[in-house]
């Protein structure tokens, strides 16, 4: 993932709470992402790479989860429409 992609994703994390998913991926407001929502924003998402990120395997994705996801490169930046 690039330098660029990186500093616009953390920007967009930093402009929520701490404890806010981004919009963009938490499409219903719970602060969490179910794999439908997380697949909006991650089109390249299959089972495999959720269930890796699900790390309580509770079936959601929440915002410790992505962001780890995020730094250890899991994932790259949502897709996000300007």
């Amino acid at each position: 993932m690039s330098r660029v992609a990186i500093s616009a994703l953390l920007a967009t994390f930093i402009a929520f709470s701490a404890s806010a998913m981004a919009v963009e991926i938490d499409t219903d407001g719970d602060g969490k992402a179910s794999f439908t929502e997380i697949k909006l924003a991650y089109p390249d998402m299959t089972d495999a790479l959720f269930v890796e990120i699900d790390l309580n395997s509770d079936g959601i994705i929440d915002d410790e989860e992505l962001m780890i996801a995020l730094k250890t490169y899991a994932l790259a930046g949502p897709v996000v429409d300007v």
